[in-house]
């Protein structure tokens, strides 16, 4: 039984569309495909970093930035 979320189309972006869902309420293995296509097609793969975990989060009001720590997590 797969557990209905929100509508499959409220995961995309704006900028790049998914015609494509193969139903209504999209599967997470099916919005995780969209997602990967999404972050190759533009080039952020290279930037992302797996098996990480926040420890801490801080908005820098003089620098208008997100000041994180960021540290290997032991998940598999």
């Amino acid at each position: 039984m797969q557990l209905q979320d929100i509508p499959a189309h409220t995961y995309q972006a704006t900028f790049e569309p998914n015609k494509e869902w193969s139903q209504f309420y999209a599967s997470a293995p099916e919005i995780h495909k969209y997602w990967k296509s999404v972050a190759e097609k533009y080039g952020c793969v290279k930037y992302i970093k797996l098996k990480r975990q926040i420890s801490e989060a801080a908005w820098n009001e003089d620098s208008s930035k997100w000041e994180i720590k960021v540290s290997h997590s032991s998940l598999n």
